[in-house]
């Protein structure tokens, strides 16, 4: 139960090197980005392209982000840059529909999913960071149109080096960097005289070889740092895998309250996809699998070791050994109903000179200690309180002892949730109560 509540129990994979893309715009990495400040038009969102070879941006603004908008939007970017052999999508409804999903069938675009909830596999994050940051001087300066704002930012992001490239966009694009408002003004205050331009010919030659050029020293770059990032990011990674039909838990990314588990399951891997990507059945949905990345996992143990000792049978004359059963079931008394009258023949066993003594491993105390065995190899299946509800508080006695059960609603209202059992083990003298005493 302890490992679900563990904040900083997320330990990252190696880094894993994707392949440099060398051909420009053929594949290309498509996000949504908002929703930000709502335009006089009624634009509340930017849809984003990057092209991962070039790093060449792209930008539409939109009013939502339903699939019908994205597939037009999708029309105009293809139409500024190329239709692209691959396209990496994250897992949004507007991505996954069956419209957006025929769209690019027709094109015969292949789709690349990221996996969820885990940014670092979309280069284009990082790109929203940067145009965000952008637009927010712009709009400091010439007001909060963010659309109008947007063009002169992309312009700016185009014509900058690209520290993995060491070429700007522009110039891996169209093989030269583009003319911007420095350029002209330090054209007029040279007085630049125009030349005479070069035969067709020779240009276009003279563009392949530069282009060429340019290419390659882009592609070794690229390289150069990738290695480099993945030196850095490996020093406390940790390489971890799992096979098909292994236990694992996920990661919470969304908590109902602060009380909530860090981490939900147990899933279970039902495909392995690459090094770092597994599809995961959801716990309690049969139908319901998704796409995680493996450092939103970790491994769910049974505790083998801690369930063989219950199951084995621990009769005998070692008196250490059985003095540690109800030790070892006390631990979890919260988790257990009825707790102290279950283990009332064990813990009377030990008690006085007992405990000195030998024991006398009783009928009642076999059947004691095969109840709290199977209390124990059971799922607990308490949940976490909601302090917005009312509590519901349940107490029932015994002639042993006596028992409280604090549980909640649901949200249908119709079930109710235990979140703590508490007991006490009644002493030689309230034993003696009447039952209208003890009730």
């Amino acid at each position: 139960m302890s490992t679900r509540w563990k904040t900083f129990d997320k330990k990252k994979a190696p880094m894993k090197i994707v392949p440099v893309i060398q051909e420009v715009f053929s594949k290309i990495n498509v996000d949504a980005c908002g929703p930000l400040p709502v335009t006089p038009s009624g634009k509340r969102y930017l849809l984003t392209a990057m092209c991962l070879s070039s790093k060449y941006p792209d930008a539409v603004p939109v009013e939502d982000i339903t699939s019908v908008t994205v597939v037009d939007a999708l029309l105009q970017i293809f139409s500024r840059m190329v239709f692209p052999k691959v396209l990496q999508l994250d897992q949004g409804s507007s991505f996954t529909s069956a419209l957006s999903t025929t769209f690019l069938e027709k094109f015969g675009i292949k789709v690349v999913h990221s996996s969820v909830y885990h940014p670092q596999s979309n280069p284009i994050e990082r790109f929203h960071r940067t145009v965000k940051r952008v637009l927010k001087v712009l709009c400091l300066e010439s007001g909060s149109d963010w659309e109008q704002a947007i063009y002169p930012a992309l312009f700016a992001l185009r014509t900058v080096t690209h520290e993995s490239t060491g070429f700007t966009p522009a110039e891996l694009v169209h093989g030269k960097n583009l003319r911007m408002p420095l350029t002209l003004l330090y054209e007029k205050w040279l007085d630049v005289e125009e030349t005479e331009g070069e035969p067709v010919t020779e240009y276009v030659f003279s563009l392949i070889n530069r282009m060429k050029r340019c290419q390659e020293l882009a592609i070794s770059k690229m390289e150069e740092c990738q290695q480099k990032n993945k030196t850095w990011y490996d020093k406390r990674a940790v390489k971890r895998e799992f096979r098909i039909g292994d236990l694992v838990l996920i990661f919470a990314t969304f908590k109902s309250n602060k009380l909530s588990p860090h981490w939900t399951g147990p899933g279970k891997i039902l495909r392995k996809l690459s090094e770092t990507n597994y599809v995961v059945q959801l716990p309690g949905e049969k139908a319901t699998s998704k796409v995680y990345h493996v450092n939103m996992l970790k491994p769910y143990y049974k505790r083998p070791e801690e369930i063989n000792y219950l199951i084995s049978d621990l009769e005998g004359e070692n008196d250490e050994e059985q003095m540690e059963i109800p030790w070892l079931a006390g631990y979890y008394s919260r988790y257990i109903p009825m707790f102290s009258s279950i283990a009332a023949p064990l813990t009377d066993s030990l008690k006085g000179k007992a405990r000195k003594g030998p024991i006398t491993w009783t009928k009642e105390c076999e059947e004691a200690f095969d109840k709290l065995k199977n209390c124990l190899c059971n799922y607990p299946v308490l949940y976490s309180p909601d302090y917005q509800k009312p509590f519901i508080v349940e107490t029932d006695a015994s002639d042993q002892g006596m028992g409280v059960v604090l549980s909640q609603l649901a949200d249908n209202e119709t079930e109710e949730h235990p979140i703590i059992y508490l007991s006490k083990k009644f002493t030689s003298v309230e034993k003696r109560y009447s039952v209208k005493v003890i009730h």
